[in-house]
């Protein structure tokens, strides 16, 4: 049986997803529903980005203006917040929206995602790492 990450990721039907010759590490294995694959925690995060990215997309492979503010809004409410700037959206499809059609592909989207975690990992490496728990 495989997950929808194996699905997603194209794992071909015929490929042998025995525990012998998985695809997937070891641990990543649920010896206790013997068959079931577990999905590692980066295939979660790829199928959470992908989704998310859809949810908000709807039908169409890209997301407008509204469709942007609607999952910022959403998933990133403190940090608008914080932005104290009510263009802020405004400014973020400017800079998201390449091709200047109005939209937001999954690669602008994920632009996006990754320049964000990259500010929060700065945040983290500057005022929190090493620091005891």
């Amino acid at each position: 049986m495989k997950t929808k990450a194996a699905l997603l990721l194209g794992v071909p039907e015929s490929a042998d997803t025995s525990r012998e010759n998985s695809w997937v590490p070891k641990d990543t294995w649920d010896p206790q529903n013997s068959g079931i694959m577990v999905p590692s925690e980066m295939e979660q995060a790829m199928e959470t980005l992908m989704f998310t990215f859809h949810k908000y997309a709807g039908d169409k492979s890209y997301m407008t203006k509204d469709d942007l503010h609607r999952m910022m809004e959403a998933e990133f409410h403190d940090f608008l917040k914080n932005q104290n700037d009510p263009l802020a959206v405004d400014k973020i499809m400017k800079d998201l929206d390449q091709c200047r059609d109005g939209r937001v592909n999954f690669h602008s989207f994920f632009s996006l995602i990754a320049g964000l975690t990259i500010a929060c990992n700065d945040y983290y490496c500057k005022n929190m790492k090493g620091r005891k728990q």
